[in-house]
């Protein structure tokens, strides 16, 4: 793709709520093309550039983690299950790099939240 960045990508200031009223700032930070490459540089995944947070371009979509936020509705989750969620992700990530496992074996976060949920209950903490 030859794309000339420069000529795509502005400063944004603008901001919305989204669907939990939670106030997003429309930038290449909240955009799904948006990933971190192993140096923690961000990259946009569309023009396979290197990008700043404030950066913003016309193809913006927004991330699904943002589109979600606010969901929780203000619960917060314990730390035991961040701890065991942090743990199952580590382990079949590596699982995956050493080829024991492929692409299609990978659970998601809502099935390690069930089977946590199964072993030891809610994963919010009680106030």
């Amino acid at each position: 793709m030859d794309v000339n960045i420069d000529e795509v990508i502005t400063m944004a200031h603008e901001s919305f709520r989204n669907e939990n009223g939670i106030m997003i700032k429309k930038c290449c930070a909240s955009c799904k093309m948006r990933m971190m490459n192993s140096e923690a540089e961000r990259i946009c995944m569309r023009y396979k550039k290197k990008i700043d947070s404030d950066d913003y371009c016309k193809k913006w979509v927004l991330s699904p983690k943002l589109q979600n936020a606010g969901l929780g509705l203000g619960r917060v989750k314990s730390r035991r299950y961040l701890t065991y969620f942090r743990e199952r992700w580590i382990e079949q990530r590596d699982a995956l790099i050493e080829g024991r496992i492929d692409g299609s074996q990978m659970r998601c976060a809502g099935e390690i939240r069930q089977e946590y949920e199964k072993e030891y209950g809610s994963i919010y903490v009680e106030i």
